[in-house]
């Protein structure tokens, strides 16, 4: 069982107002799709699909992450994945681009949470 921490313990108190059925569905359209998943194996497009069918139960479990404060660990975990740079003339070696691929229910909260501090 992952343990979780508060988001921001010393400002539990502040209320944050609740995220709407059209907001989720926002932040899912921003998740970039044919990408590779992150260290659960879920890809973006199977959150996609599980949120357009059901946005009713993903948005109740975001609001319930907002509401307790506590970001799942497992959400921060990332998987580092090395690119190779292209050789470039007069090198004589090739050096690698550092890629972490996050989970994709991470960034669907961080874009439900991006929503609301730009609306004016």
């Amino acid at each position: 069982m992952d343990v979780a921490e508060p988001l921001c313990p010393k400002h539990s108190e502040i209320k944050w107002p609740s995220s709407t059925l059209e907001e989720i569905l926002v932040a899912v359209k921003k998740i970039k799709g044919k990408k590779a998943s992150g260290p659960d194996g879920c890809s973006p497009e199977i959150i996609k699909a599980v949120v357009e069918d059901h946005p009713e139960k993903c948005l109740t479990a975001m609001k319930n992450v907002l509401r307790t404060g506590i970001f799942p660990i497992a959400w921060k975990i990332g998987r580092l994945v090395l690119l190779e740079k292209e050789k470039e003339v007069g090198e004589g070696h090739r050096g690698y681009r550092p890629l972490s691929k996050l989970n994709v229910l991470g960034k669907l909260l961080e874009e439900l949470i991006l929503i609301r501090l730009n609306v004016k």
